[in-house]
């Protein structure tokens, strides 16, 4: 599987975190990974990562503004790109299943070993669905004790009935271990990096995410 989709049933269930952190483990074992932001409705990988906010982002590679090659944010220690989302698009529906995505996602699997696709919550949007066909693979993300069965089930169906996708697996987040258990913390920078554009000079700086 080569393009893995994150989503999760409803909103603040911790998948764009997530999709940063599987981006991450998989950069950081030596992969050639992109983090694309596909929430189209609510972009927050750009905000998540602190990247700056004129960067050119998937929105201006689907309206022909920018090349792609341009739009990625490459981190020099980790072979890691990311395609922020950019300001939010409430004509999501119609560009998200367009040829032109479908185009777009194939031209990354190209350029990478793996394509982490964080994309809208599936229970109340159909955009992720949509999205799904395009993808290998899907991954869910549920929070504890947050979302109701029906919403999980409902989002699970959506995928199911709008693709052949796999759903390759479930993530249960935020979990609160008591008696003894452990839990873990965020964290605000992962090492160094550099920014360019393909070809374009690289710029030390920091990956940083934002807490909370």
């Amino acid at each position: 599987m080569k393009s893995i989709l994150i989503t999760s049933a409803i909103p603040g269930e911790g998948k764009s975190t997530f999709a940063i952190n599987i981006a991450l483990a998989l950069a950081e074992s030596g992969k050639e990974v992109i983090l694309v932001d596909c929430d189209l409705r609510h972009p927050s990988i750009k905000n998540m990562l602190l990247l700056q906010d004129d960067t050119a982002g998937i929105d201006q590679v689907l309206d022909g503004e920018v090349e792609l090659e341009e739009a990625l944010y490459y981190y020099d220690d980790l072979k890691m790109s990311v395609l922020a989302g950019s300001l939010p698009n409430h004509n999501a529906p119609e560009i998200i299943g367009s040829p032109k995505m479908k185009e777009i996602l194939s031209q990354l699997e190209d350029l990478a070993d793996y394509v982490i696709l964080d994309t809208a919550p599936s229970a109340v949007m159909f955009d992720s669905s949509d999205l799904a066909k395009f993808a290998d693979g899907v991954i869910f993300i549920v929070k504890q004790d947050y979302s109701k069965v029906n919403q999980i089930l409902e989002g699970l169906e959506h995928l199911a009935e709008s693709s052949n996708t796999e759903i390759i697996g479930c993530v249960l987040n935020s979990v609160r271990v008591q008696l003894g258990g452990y839990g873990y913390g965020s964290y605000s920078r992962y090492g160094r990096y550099g920014r360019y554009g393909y070809g374009k000079k690289k710029i030390d700086s920091e990956l940083q995410i934002k807490e909370g």
